[in-house]
């Protein structure tokens, strides 16, 4: 891994703001088979982790962007999410409110050193080792929610995966256990939300490993494609 390739600012295909990498919050189990297939215990709640800016990489929706392979690890799993920009400060947001918050809507994906993850898990450790990690946090363009033609709260899009051309996973954001409304509500009463903020909302069913040389795409109704090669 010769550098960082964090973005100095997010490529927003229908805004003229600026929007700079802050923080990444990542909702952890918010799809009820991707749950079942983890063996992981409902919730009544979100629960949260979180990347630094230096796991960001983004793609311009036509190109493939290069992401390295870890070191650490013989698992590295794929996990595709829909993202959200925050464009504006906000705590203790009201659900009924939360889409005045969200600026921009992208693709991600958030790459899991799942050999780790699953040691960590074993000893309550906390999961910095497998989650927050170099380049684990690719995104694409993020395109306003008033361009998209589905409703956006809730939202109703199709989200998928493929690797080499193989359909791995594939939902719909309906499927969400916790709605985007109800995570930015909940996460605005733990932390100031900043614009440039980050919220991976969670991923479906489906996941599973990746190694040099496959090629990812990851896609979701209406925005800009996803697409990642792991060297």
């Amino acid at each position: 891994m010769d550098k960082v390739k964090t973005p100095l600012k997010f490529f927003h295909k229908s805004s003229s703001v600026e929007y700079r990498p802050s923080r990444v919050f990542c909702v952890g189990a918010n799809y009820k088979k991707h749950v079942e297939e983890m063996g992981l215990p409902g919730r009544e709640s979100p629960f949260y982790f979180m990347k630094p800016r230096e796991a960001l990489v983004q793609g311009d929706g036509s190109s493939v962007v290069g992401v390295d392979y870890p070191p650490q690890t013989k698992e590295l799993d794929y996990e595709v999410e829909l993202v959200v920009l925050i464009g504006k400060n906000g705590s203790m947001v009201p659900k009924e409110k939360a889409s005045e918050f969200v600026s921009g809507l992208g693709v991600g994906i958030d790459f899991t050193r799942r050999d780790i993850q699953r040691k960590l898990r074993d000893k309550n450790q906390p999961w910095e080792l497998s989650k927050a990690f170099e380049q684990s946090a690719p995104v694409g363009p993020f395109i306003s929610p008033e361009e998209i033609s589905s409703s956006i709260f809730p939202m109703e899009l199709n989200i998928s995966l493929s690797v080499n051309g193989i359909i791995k996973q594939q939902a719909n954001t309906r499927d969400m256990i916790f709605s985007v409304s109800e995570i930015i509500s909940d996460l605005s009463a733990f932390f100031m939300l900043l614009p440039g903020d980050l919220v991976f909302t969670g991923t479906p069913q489906g996941v599973g490993p990746v190694f040099p040389g496959d090629v990812l795409e990851a896609k979701i109704d209406e925005l800009p494609c996803l697409s990642v090669a792991i060297q």
